[in-house]
């Protein structure tokens, strides 16, 4: 499966990500849409038509109609910001091997890493050469399992084979989950430290990149040769729109994909 993430408000932006990477994995996947909220009619639409195989779905509702796993945990679901892509990703590889994008992923050339990593079923993920991060409470409860995990990690890009993640390696580094401990980085430490346990592996960061630079006006923006894929993250966002949709626009036309 591929599975594309987005909030209602990023739905076009979830579009483009999902096209940059089906032209390079559709024969390799299939295709699945998730937004965290209402679905708009006419969004949909337009999605079904321009990819006629892919399943659209608001994710509340599909996690409560497949076994939402983190029910267990309902303050964390309530309270943290990425609990339902936690939640999402948990589910889907029960029973799935999956490539994982969020909307702000861009994917410029063939993915030979992730391709590589569904093949012999084993874990892929971006890393994050700039700047390290973490949940500290997490990573204290994963040092009582004997689990470390690369505080570089980024969960903007995952090759997830099936039944990856540990379930009870989740459960014991989710339990007792308040508020008053707030991080914004549980959900993607978590991820780190299961998939960690599961020998998953980097993908190459000089093709697989998450850069700030290019983020002030004076900035040019990085270089674009050899790079697979691009995670735009917040501080670079803007680049994906003047940029990243230009090198795809381009290359759709030399494909004769879009005139």
């Amino acid at each position: 499966m591929l599975a594309v993430l987005c909030e209602p408000r990023t739905r076009w932006d979830a579009l483009w990500s999902m096209w940059s990477a089906l032209r390079f994995l559709a024969n390799d996947v299939t295709p699945a849409m998730f937004v965290d909220g209402p679905i708009e009619e006419s969004w949909a639409g337009a999605a079904q038509r321009l990819f006629p195989q892919i399943t659209i779905h608001s994710v509340p509702a599909w996690l409560l109609a497949n076994d939402h796993p983190l029910e267990a945990f309902p303050e964390f679901c309530v309270e943290h910001p990425f609990s339902r892509k936690l939640a999402l990703l948990t589910a889907l590889q029960r029973e799935n091997d999956l490539v994982y994008l969020d909307a702000d992923v861009l994917i410029f050339s063939d993915p030979v890493a992730v391709r590589a990593g569904l093949e012999v079923r084993q874990g892929r993920f971006l890393i994050d050469r700039e700047f390290e991060a973490c949940d500290p409470v997490v990573q204290q409860r994963a040092a009582t399992l004997g689990l470390t995990c690369d505080l570089r990690f980024n969960s903007g890009l995952l090759v997830l084979p099936r039944k990856v993640l540990n379930g009870e390696n989740l459960t014991h580094l989710l339990h007792g989950w308040t508020r008053a401990t707030p991080s914004r980085f549980t959900e993607q430490t978590i991820l780190a430290v299961l998939l960690s346990a599961a020998g998953a592996q980097p993908l190459p960061p000089e093709e697989y990149v998450i850069s700030n630079y290019g983020m002030f006006f004076w900035h040019d923006d990085i270089s674009y040769t050899g790079v697979v894929a691009r995670h735009f993250v917040g501080n670079v966002r803007h680049l994906m729109y003047s940029t990243g949709y230009q090198l795809l626009l381009h290359q759709a036309r030399a494909a004769g994909v879009y005139r």
